[in-house]
């Protein structure tokens, strides 16, 4: 029995306690673990098809997320920890350190951005 790359990253990544994000170069959510899912709880609601840093209530830190991941992008980086502070909807503040890994294409092109926290 042959499962495809795509199938064994969701199954493993569903069973391990670090959270996963998984992103397009533009910052766009694709996929979330369950792990995520908890940090995040569930007044954000499904993660999947929102911009990375809107999860961040406040305008200016919202700005600050999106310019990193942006920095990040451009700097073509394999791998950058940073430290994220997120203020959920609901008040509570959660303070990730995160470590992005950006997956490249056989031409070099940003392909997904996973994301550990």
């Amino acid at each position: 029995m042959t499962f495809n790359i795509d199938k064994r990253f969701e199954i493993i990544s569903e069973l391990i306690p670090v959270g996963i994000v998984e992103m397009s170069p533009g910052g766009l959510i694709e996929y979330v673990n369950g792990a995520m899912r908890k940090i995040a709880g569930p007044e954000l609601g499904d993660l999947t098809g929102r911009y990375f840093w809107d999860i961040e209530k406040d305008n200016e830190r919202r700005g600050y997320l999106r310019e990193k991941f942006m920095e990040v992008i451009k700097a073509e980086l394999i791998e950058e920890t940073i430290q994220l502070r997120l203020g959920l909807h609901d008040g509570r503040d959660v303070i990730l350190e995160a470590r992005l890994n950006i997956l490249h294409d056989d031409n070099g092109e940003a392909e997904a951005i996973i994301v550990a926290a």
